[in-house]
């Protein structure tokens, strides 16, 4: 039987080929990680009375990327359709920049169920993302 001598120079290139490849990982995870948007939705009311109630749906971007193509869907409802939304004619932003918010105010006749709120977007990540909540203004009676 035929004895098998690895080479010493082999074992050491395929080592240091290893700790690279385990290097570059290592680094472009926490590259991605940079890149991304972190999104979150709530929404709280500014004033309630027997008629309506005027609640602001707020987005915030915690993370350290831009988040583009954003797009809100409210109760299987593109936001711009979106009646309570309307309501209020104000410009739709489909940018949300890194460590900020937007907001927008939403009409709502009388007490209005839980709304079913999803958000899409992209980052630099290249990634799609999406969150989804169900949200109902806060009113103390």
């Amino acid at each position: 039987m035929k004895e098998i001598v690895l080479d010493p120079n082999w074992i050491t290139a395929v080592a240091t080929a290893i700790t690279a490849a385990v290097a570059i990982y290592v680094i472009l995870s926490g590259w991605m990680d940079k890149k991304k948007a972190s999104l979150s939705v709530s929404m709280g009311t500014i004033f309630h009375c027997a008629e309506y109630t005027i609640a602001a749906l707020i987005i915030r971007n915690d993370g350290p990327a831009r988040a583009r193509d954003v797009k809100i869907i409210i109760n299987n409802t593109p936001f711009q359709e979106y009646g309570p939304a309307t309501k209020t004619a104000q410009p739709y932003k489909n940018v949300i920049d890194p460590k900020s918010k937007i907001q927008y105010i939403l009409k709502f006749e009388s007490l209005s169920p839980p709304q079913d709120v999803v958000i899409h977007w992209s980052d630099d990540s290249r990634g799609d993302h999406s969150i989804n909540a169900l949200l109902r203004p806060n009113v103390d009676e």
